[in-house]
């Protein structure tokens, strides 16, 4: 869960994440970044090749971020 807090060095108010739910998260999901990493394959081909083989990101935003769910790579 977030909580909206004071920043202790800035003093501005700033949203901050439980760890717990940051570890779960990464538990689920995956990016097309660090899987790309994982694989050592392009970013690029690996996206298609996961597209020809009918997986497709669960989040996507378009030179952003593209994330997939990891029990979708199994």
């Amino acid at each position: 869960m977030a909580t909206t807090m004071k920043h202790p060095v800035t003093r501005q108010m700033r949203l901050f994440l439980d760890p717990a739910d940051v570890d779960r998260f990464d538990e689920e999901y995956i990016s097309l970044f660090n899987l790309s990493r994982w694989t050592k394959r392009g970013s690029r081909a690996l996206k298609i090749d996961l597209a020809t083989r009918s997986i497709h990101p669960v989040l996507e935003e378009t030179g952003v971020i593209t994330i997939y769910r990891r029990t979708d790579l199994i």
